[in-house]
C-alpha cells in the first residue's frame, strides 16, 4: 500500500470517527421508564397539610388528621439530563379515604365541622427535574423543580353540611355566595416537595431486576 494511499484511509478513519462521535453527543437522551411494583400499597398519613381555600371574604382551612392512600399503579420516566440530574415524569393512579376537618371563617366568625372523605380513584401526572445519587443502600432523590401543588378529588357529606352553617354566617356578617362553598370542598390543593426536599428509594423496596434496570440506567447515564 503506497503511502498517500494509507494516509488518505488514515484520515478518512479519523473522519469517521469524528462524525460518530458528534451524532453520539448531538443525538437526544432517550428517557426509559420504570415501575416499581412493591410501591403500589397503601400509606397512611401521606398528606401532612392542605392548603387554604381563600374565598374573597370567607376562608377554608382545611385538615386530615387521619387518612389512607392506595397508590393503585405508577410509572416513573427519567430521562438523563448532566452531572447525575434528570428530567422525571410520573403518573399515579390512587384512591382513598379518611377524616378531614374544616374551619370557615367569615369575618370573626369561625365555624367548624369534621367528617369522613372519600378520594375516588383518580389519576395525576407530575413532571419535574430531579438528582439522584446511589448508594449501596439505595437512592437518594432531591427535588430540584416540581408543580408547587396538586388538586385531588374528594367526596364527603361536608361541604353539603357545611352550606347551611355558611349562610348563618354569612346572614350576621355579609352577603356570601355559600353555593360556592360546595365546589370548593369537591377539589382540595394539596402542596408537593419543595425544590431541596429529599426522599431515600430504598433498594429492599424494589426486586433484584428492578434495582438492576435502574442501576444499569443510573450507571450508564452517570
Amino acid at each position: 500500500m503506497s503511502r498517500p494511499t494509507q494516509a488518505i484511509r488514515l484520515r478518512a478513519g479519523a473522519a469517521a470517527r469524528w462524525a460518530l462521535t458528534v451524532t453520539l453527543v448531538a443525538s437526544p437522551a432517550v428517557a426509559e421508564e420504570f415501575r416499581f411494583l412493591g410501591l403500589d400499597r397503601t400509606y397512611a398519613g401521606f398528606v401532612q397539610e392542605l392548603a387554604p381555600v381563600d374565598m374573597g371574604v370567607a376562608t377554608l382551612i382545611l385538615r386530615s388528621p387521619e387518612h389512607e392512600l392506595t397508590l393503585e399503579e405508577h410509572a416513573v420516566t427519567l430521562e438523563p439530563l448532566a452531572d447525575g440530574e434528570h428530567r422525571i415524569g410520573i403518573h399515579l393512579s390512587f384512591n382513598g379515604h379518611g377524616l378531614l376537618d374544616a374551619d370557615l371563617k367569615v369575618g370573626v366568625v369561625q365555624g367548624k365541622l369534621a367528617d369522613e372523605i372519600t378520594l375516588p380513584s383518580q389519576a395525576l401526572d407530575l413532571e419535574g427535574r430531579v438528582l439522584i445519587e446511589p448508594s449501596t443502600e439505595g437512592w437518594t432523590i432531591t427535588v430540584l423543580e416540581g408543580p408547587e401543588s396538586v388538586t385531588v378529588e374528594l367526596e364527603s357529606q361536608l361541604a353539603s353540611r357545611m352550606v347551611p352553617l355558611c349562610k348563618q354566617m354569612a346572614l350576621v356578617l355579609v352577603r356570601f355566595d355559600c353555593g360556592a362553598l360546595e365546589e370548593a370542598m369537591s377539589r382540595v390543593t394539596v402542596p408537593m416537595p419543595a425544590p431541596g426536599e429529599q426522599f431515600f428509594l430504598a433498594r429492599e423496596e424494589l426486586t433484584e431486576s428492578e434495582a438492576a434496570a435502574l442501576g444499569a440506567y443510573l450507571y450508564t447515564h452517570r
